[in-house]
């Protein structure tokens, strides 16, 4: 039996749709990704798993069980990790896992291993003010597994963390090997620790399936982001390469290719521009995903 199945789920806020028609199941023994950029729907997405929004379309079930009808008896299965958590600056990590353990069993020697194993149990009797933000993120992951959770929620773990810790909370993540639905919008964390996804844009279901299948389906490998400092025209991007995105607030670029000698023809021709400030390659990002999605949609329509 899948661990969480979601079906048809609908969600309106302010008179906005915020998610139309989502489906999915979560199998045992998986980390499940929910990828997508900024106000794509993810966060309410978990918030109605978690029990925390009432779905005003469809139904969700974690273990069997209805969100809406069996709310107290999911609680108490889910461990919930929020970027919005926050404490009293002379809060320590000690009297946090205490406090937790009072009101909800926390496990205090759970946590404390799962702050050891990741580098950080110098931390234990440190004021809150004190703590990075990388140790605050890892202390709550800690508290949630401290419950033992069946199923573990994670809501953009990773944002605005260094390249080291996100390391170590993905190594962490499979380590645990706890059943777990992770929202994000970070691709290398994805590909890293996530094998199935749906990626969501505007509150819809873009794609579903594998990460790293999806990624070759697309048939692209690099995101060349270019600096500019002022504005390039249609005519000049599309004589540099036919497939390009304008970064949203700037004057900034992203090209896509795929083929070795496209990337490096490409980086000749920038090279002689003006207004250039830099060039970076990256993986494609979410955003990427869904930009090149909606293209060939596109393409498919005018040659249909």
């Amino acid at each position: 039996m899948p661990v969480v199945v979601g079906e048809n789920i609908g969600k309106i806020a302010g008179g906005k749709r915020i998610l139309s028609h989502i489906g999915f199941e979560v199998n045992e023994g998986e980390i499940f990704g929910i990828l997508g950029p900024n106000a794509s729907g993810k966060t309410t997405l978990l918030r109605i798993v978690g029990t925390m929004l009432l779905p005003d379309e469809g139904s969700c079930e974690v273990f069997g069980m209805d969100v809406v009808k069996r709310e107290r008896a999911v609680r108490r299965l889910i461990g919930y990790v929020s970027p919005d958590l926050n404490y009293h600056d002379r809060f320590t990590p000690n009297e946090i896992t205490n406090f937790y353990r009072r009101v909800a069993g926390v496990d205090v020697e759970k946590v404390r291993e799962v702050l050891k194993k990741c580098g950080v149990i110098d931390i234990w009797n440190k004021w809150w003010a004190y703590l990075s933000y990388g140790e605050r993120v890892i202390l709550t992951l800690a508290i949630a597994l401290g419950r033992h959770p069946k199923l573990l929620i994670l809501d953009e773990p990773t944002a605005n963390l260094d390249v080291a810790n996100r390391i170590v909370f993905s190594n962490l993540l499979l380590d645990e090997k706890v059943v777990s639905l992770v929202a994000t919008h970070d691709m290398g964390f994805a590909r890293k620790t996530i094998k199935r996804c749906i990626v969501l844009d505007e509150g819809k279901i873009a794609l579903s399936g594998e990460v790293n299948s999806l990624i070759k389906k697309l048939k692209f490998k690099t995101a060349i982001e270019v600096a500019f400092d002022a504005a390039q025209t249609d005519k000049t991007l599309n004589s540099l390469c036919s497939s390009y995105r304008r970064r949203p607030d700037s004057y900034d670029v992203t090209f896509y290719e795929e083929g070795d000698d496209d990337k490096i023809a490409l980086v000749r021709k920038l090279v002689g521009l003006p207004h250039l400030k830099g060039v970076m390659m990256n993986e494609p990002s979410v955003e990427d995903l869904i930009f090149w999605v909606k293209s060939h949609n596109n393409e498919k329509g005018k040659d249909d």
